[in-house]
């Protein structure tokens, strides 16, 4: 699972302690592009990668994930992003979506996942 920020990282970790209740085994990246890129040289046949975007469209991250897509046809790509057309749900071969918050504290804007659960996931 790879998560682009502190607070889908939050999600990532819960996520990851759902599927273990499921019998599957995850490994959770930090966010660093650079992770990305060292652990996509070690994908097996069958695994799929996780990732967790708020917008979805890091031109970066969207790179490199249709790099390691490439490389062997080994994977499938999954995405959990906020609702919308956006570039990683695009090249996803499983999207999954959440609603967002627009929130304003001290004139600086923000976003944070709406509080639903995701038990619908599972």
């Amino acid at each position: 699972m790879y998560s682009t920020g502190w607070q889908q990282e939050l999600l990532a970790s819960y996520i990851s302690k759902e599927l273990f209740l499921f019998g599957k085994q995850t490994v959770l990246l930090p966010s660093a592009l650079d992770e990305l890129k060292m652990r996509g040289q070690f994908f097996n046949k069958g695994d799929m990668l996780w990732t967790i975007s708020y917008s979805g469209n890091n031109s970066s991250i969207v790179n490199e994930l249709k790099k390691i897509s490439l490389v062997g046809d080994k994977i499938k790509l999954v995405s959990l992003t906020k609702m919308g057309s956006n570039d990683l749900a695009t090249i996803s071969d499983y999207s999954f979506f959440f609603q967002t918050i627009d929130f304003s504290y001290k004139n600086n804007g923000g976003v944070a996942p709406a509080p639903v659960s995701l038990q619908h996931i599972f």
